[in-house]
């Protein structure tokens, strides 16, 4: 079952953070995201911001944030 919870996490980093190479281009597309999908916005959706959360999270691991 881990495997696929990774799985889903590279999914979820490559869909959000494809091009995403170092911390300040981390911080900056999560940012931008967050703007876009924050459930407030017209376009807001809370699963969606619940996947790029988990996905920054991983990054951020990733990182070494």
């Amino acid at each position: 079952h881990q495997e696929k919870t990774r799985s889903s996490y590279s999914t979820e980093a490559e869909l959000f953070f494809t091009g995403v190479e170092n911390k300040t281009q981390l911080k900056k597309r999560y940012k931008e995201l967050i703007k876009i999908f924050h459930p407030d916005n017209s376009a807001g959706d809370t699963e969606t911001l619940q996947m790029i959360n988990r996905a920054y999270e991983e990054l951020k691991k990733q990182f070494g944030l």
